[in-house]
């Protein structure tokens, strides 16, 4: 594979970016019935060893969301994509994001299959959306690749976490935004130790989070420790369903989805707000290596369980 590098676009590469664009986006793209126009959208910009322009990757920053809005490589597989692909992802680390995410059609199985090798999980499917799209855009064909009737949009996501964060887990470990699947959540609840919940209840509750990670044991596949936030978004948010599986304990884990949800409420609190939680026994010297203290004697817990 030829060295390429990666850079933003400038001013300078307007002309070499739209060279890259061509013809399929040098007007607009519709996704999710938004309308853009990417030559006006930053751009990473990638070019071969000899400084020829190979690559151009337009997207689109909205609250703590990179959204890739076009990708394009000329010639394809010669590791431009992989590289643009890459460099979004260090480009929303460093602005402090939490997701990266795209939309492409259900016709198009090798951008499909790219995406989910390169670590992004297909999130949702909206079907139909492409009718929308083309009372905005006409020009969307209707018979895609491989001959198959463009309809659906597909949505892809990868979770950026910190590199602070990322950094202190051990090999083989990797921490993931989002809940857990609802049988590892009822499963990682009963072995470490709390209280048991149904899977109705699993179901119910996962949803209603205002925030959550978990984290994969890689060589096996399964959560083994994890951790949520229930919030009103704005001053009053309680960290809930800390666990870690016992053989996976004194290994960081916990920190790291501590630290992780922490930093999730500062980059998107205001000033002022409250974080508490109810720290059993073993996870007390953890609360307290982040900053929490405890309230009593002037403010206790109460409980009420229903029967």
């Amino acid at each position: 594979m030829t060295a390429l590098t990666v850079t933003p676009a400038d001013a300078d590469d307007a002309a070499e970016v739209a060279t890259v664009l061509g013809d399929d986006w040098a007007d607009t793209v519709v996704v999710h019935g938004t309308v853009y126009r990417p030559a006006e959208l930053p751009a990473l910009l990638a070019r071969d060893a000899g400084g020829a322009p190979v690559g151009v990757l337009t997207y689109h920053v909205d609250g703590d969301a990179l959204e890739v809005v076009t990708l394009d490589a000329r010639p394809p597989r010669r590791g431009a994509g992989s590289a643009l692909l890459a460099a979004a992802e260090q480009e929303a680390r460093r602005q402090g994001l939490h997701r990266m995410w795209l939309v492409t059609t259900n016709d198009n199985l090798d951008a499909a299959r790219f995406y989910q090798r390169r670590g992004m999980r297909l999130a949702a499917v909206t079907s139909d959306a492409v009718a929308t799209a083309r009372r905005l855009k006409p020009s969307i064909p209707d018979i895609g690749g491989y001959g198959i009737p463009v309809r659906d949009e597909l949505v892809f996501v990868r979770d950026i976490v910190p590199a602070d964060v990322a950094a202190g887990l051990p090999d083989g470990y990797r921490l993931v935004d989002g809940p857990p699947p609802v049988d590892d959540y009822v499963r990682l609840r009963e072995r470490a130790g709390l209280a048991p919940v149904t899977h109705r209840q699993a179901a119910a509750a996962l949803p209603g989070g205002w925030a959550a990670c978990h984290v994969v044991h890689d060589p096996t596949g399964a959560a083994v420790g994890m951790g949520r936030v229930l919030g009103d978004g704005g001053w009053y948010f309680h960290v809930v369903d800390m666990a870690v599986l016992p053989e996976h304990q004194r290994r960081g884990l916990g920190d790291a989805v501590l630290t992780r949800l922490l930093a999730r409420i500062r980059s998107q609190a205001p000033p002022g707000a409250y974080v508490n939680l109810l720290a059993d026994p073993p996870g007390r010297g953890l609360y307290a290596r982040h900053g929490f203290r405890t309230t009593a004697p002037d403010t206790v817990g109460m409980a009420l369980r229903l029967t």
